[in-house]
């Protein structure tokens, strides 16, 4: 149990990556999840605040048929309900934009977070709005490092859009979801590829798992009449794409990365820069089990995109090199 059971959350943002991040962020500051709902504008924000009673509003600043401006403006002025117009409320954006900033203030807002934002971000400000939790336990979060310290949205973002981008070569439509409350998962293809750097001591596996129907389906869409080695090898593809986007994106988490394998006690220059090597892409086809790692030490995060009503699997895990199974 967390100190924040009581406390309801709409999250307004029209980037579903986003909106899962800060969803992340909320988790991991004590907000159960079934207790964080999502709409990606401000109209759409302003009807689902009617019908249930929000302890908090996150909202973006630019979105379509009402801004984050004119959504606050609806709540302070023109809500039903009288508890809309004191409702917290919390902004997140990349706006620099003072005047857009000031606007906010003079409406009355608890704060301004600037994207991109971590964790801790967005922790602090619920424990100012809130105040502390009645105990210090948090709740569970699919990025977990083992070692007190979460996982950067940014990261984790540079690895979920690298995600998204391959599958959109392969002009798939993809969702970011809920985090998965199972340890256990069936698929039938799985892909999974390496980036390492020996010197460092680094290696960062990346995992997909699709089922049958789902990889399937892209194949079809693509080459017409299914043959299951052909689809397995498109799976297997796909995690060479990942690999190959992402690579570039992450040596800015040099840093991070670092810390992440080797504890609170690792440490590196700022400017240092960890290039990393892309390892062969491995495909395995067949019905199977996949477990969520247990062990606690490595840094992991677990994303779920839904795909035609299915779920795809993706997981990333950090590990010393030398240690690695």
């Amino acid at each position: 149990m967390s100190g924040y059971d009581d406390k309801k959350v709409l999250v307004v943002e029209n980037s579903r990556v986003v909106a899962g991040l800060i969803k992340k962020a909320l988790v991991a500051s004590g907000i159960n999840r079934e207790n964080i709902t999502t709409a990606t504008d401000g109209h759409q924000a302003l009807l689902i605040a009617e019908l249930v009673d929000f302890s908090l509003v996150t909202t973006a600043v630019h979105m379509k048929l009402k801004d984050g401006a004119q959504l606050l403006e609806s709540l302070r002025k023109n809500a039903k309900k009288e508890s809309l117009k004191k409702m917290p409320v919390l902004v997140i954006s990349s706006e620099t934009d003072l005047n857009y900033a000031q606007k906010f203030l003079d409406l009355g807002i608890q704060g301004f977070i600037k994207k991109p934002f971590k964790t801790e971000d967005i922790q602090n400000s619920i424990r100012q709005i809130f105040g502390e939790p009645s105990d210090s336990g948090q709740s569970e979060t699919s990025a977990d490092d083992g070692d007190g310290a979460a996982i950067s949205p940014d990261f984790i973002k540079a690895f979920t859009d690298s995600a998204l981008d391959a599958l959109g070569q392969y002009m798939v439509v993809a969702d970011i979801v809920d985090p998965l409350e199972e340890e256990v998962w069936k698929s039938y293809f799985s892909s999974s590829i390496t980036l390492t750097n020996e010197d460092h001591d680094i290696r960062i596996s990346v995992s997909l798992y699709f089922p049958q129907k789902v990889a399937c389906d892209i194949y079809a869409g693509i080459f017409g009449e299914v043959d299951m080695e052909q689809v397995n090898g498109v799976v297997q593809e796909l995690g060479n794409i990942i690999g190959g986007i992402v690579k570039p994106k992450i040596t800015g988490f040099s840093s991070e990365i670092y810390k992440l394998v080797h504890g609170s006690n690792g440490a590196i220059d700022e400017e240092t820069v960890i290039h990393l090597d892309l390892g062969l892409p491995e495909g395995k086809m067949g019905d199977e089990e996949t477990t969520i790692p247990d062990d606690c030490s490595k840094p992991k995060f677990i994303v779920p995109f839904e795909v035609n009503e299915d779920l795809i699997i993706y997981m990333v895990q950090l590990e010393k090199n030398s240690e690695a199974s």
